[in-house]
This record gives structure tokens, C-alpha cells and sequence, in this order.
């Protein structure tokens, strides 16, 4: 199980270019395993703030440099915000997905995302269903037809297995167990 993740800038002093510019990292740290990758970035010593972790110089270089390691950042957390907290990962598998390698995973992040949604919708339709329904006993005669709040719930329990087919599909499962009447019987 991931829990943290740590994003370091640095200079690699031991790479420098023929202008004497050194070239910029990026360090992922996850749960104490790290990882580096290239920002294809270069810079001068001097230009450099490392507690800053930016280009201090006020060029219009160094302005472009400063938003790439500020984007940098913010999708890698993005995608670490993205991975379920259930599951390990490694900081070279995250700079694999931030480079597009790992499309397997990035479309299963997609897949998890739209499933969360899909509950969360279903569900939302029950509630309101089940207060129509509520709201009909109490008063009968507010336009609340008892016969169409039954219509609408046998609409939600097809939606509900058009779900099921769809999560059978993604998940690969063909016995893939959810109690769905009762959950709608209670």
C-alpha cells in the first residue's frame, strides 16, 4: 500500500553540457523507493536554487523552466492521487506511467475512475427514489404516482445490470457477485 510520495529537483554535477550547463532530475520517492528521471532540462550552477528547487535567474528561460518543474510535479501527484491507496507501486512505475509507458495502467485508472462514478450515480438514484417513495405514503395525492416510482426503480434495477455486464467485462469476472436486490429491498 502506497502512502507517501516525495518530489525532489536537482542538478546532476557530474553531467554537464559543453557550456558548462548541468543537466536537471527529478527524483520520485514512494514509501522510501526512489527513482530518477531526466526533466531534458539544463542549467547553470549559479542560476540554480536548490532549497527553492527552481532557477532563480529572471530570464524568460528561466520562467519556462520554473512552469515545467511545477507541471512536472503536479502530474505526478495527479497521477499518484490517482492510483487506489489498496495498491503498491514503485516510484519507477509511476515515472513510467507520467511518460505514457505504462498504458495498461493509465487506461485502468480510467476504468477505476469511471466505475467510482458510475457507483456513486447509481446510488444517488436510489436515495432519490427511495424519498419519492417515502414522500408518496405520506401524501398520495402530490403527483407522486406509486405505479411510476415502481417504474422508475425497475429503470434503475436494468441500469444496474447493464453496469453489472459492463463491470464483468472490465474486471474480467465472469461470477462476479453483487447482491443488488437485496441492497433495493431493504
Amino acid at each position: 500500500m502506497s502512502k507517501s510520495l516525495s518530489l525532489l529537483v536537482h542538478l546532476k554535477r557530474q553531467k554537464k553540457d559543453p557550456h558548462g550547463k548541468m543537466f536537471l532530475y527529478v527524483r520520485v520517492t514512494i514509501d522510501g523507493d526512489n527513482a530518477d528521471f531526466a526533466l531534458s532540462r539544463r542549467i547553470l550552477h549559479g542560476e540554480w536554487s536548490q532549497s527553492k528547487q527552481k532557477c532563480i535567474s529572471k530570464t524568460q528561460e528561466a520562467l519556462q523552466l520554473n512552469a515545467k518543474i511545477a507541471k512536472t510535479k503536479g502530474d505526478l501527484t495527479a497521477l499518484f492521487d490517482r492510483i487506489p491507496v489498496s495498491e503498491t507501486v514503485k516510484a519507477k512505475q509511476l515515472i513510467q506511467l507520467y511518460h505514457g509507458s505504462d498504458l495498461e495502467k493509465e487506461q485502468q485508472l480510467k476504468k477505476d475512475l469511471h466505475y467510482h462514478q458510475q457507483v456513486l450515480t447509481i446510488i444517488d438514484q436510489y436515495l432519490a427514489l427511495k424519498n419519492k417513495e417515502k414522500k408518496a405514503h405520506k401524501k398520495p395525492h402530490r403527483g407522486l404516482n406509486p405505479d411510476t416510482i415502481a417504474q422508475e426503480f425497475d429503470a434503475l434495477i436494468q441500469s444496474i445490470e447493464g453496469f453489472l455486464q459492463q463491470s464483468r467485462v472490465w474486471m474480467d469476472d465472469h461470477v462476479l457477485i453483487f447482491s443488488y436486490t437485496k441492497f433495493l429491498n431493504e
